[in-house]
């Protein structure tokens, strides 16, 4: 794993925001929602740190990109590849 001490940790979290095995598969999913299943994990594989964000954060960051990208879901999904 990239954070090696926060899985160890008997309560693993990441700047304070809770990184248990059920809160980072929720997340993913939230993110394969957001952007595709078939995207949602090699942008994981590249940057593990997207799983560590809150929820309504990620949701948030991700309309962010449609705002920036005109409501483009492809173009949006292209800056963050």
């Amino acid at each position: 794993p990239k954070c090696p001490k926060v899985v160890a940790s008997p309560s693993p979290s990441f700047l304070g925001t809770p990184c248990s095995e059920a809160d980072l598969r929720q997340r993913f999913q939230l993110l394969g929602s957001l952007v595709g299943r078939g995207e949602a994990l090699p942008l994981v594989e590249r940057e593990p740190l997207l799983l560590a964000m809150e929820a309504p954060n990620l949701q948030a960051s991700w309309e962010a990109l449609l705002e920036v990208a005109g409501g483009d879901q492809a173009e949006a999904l292209r800056v963050l590849q």
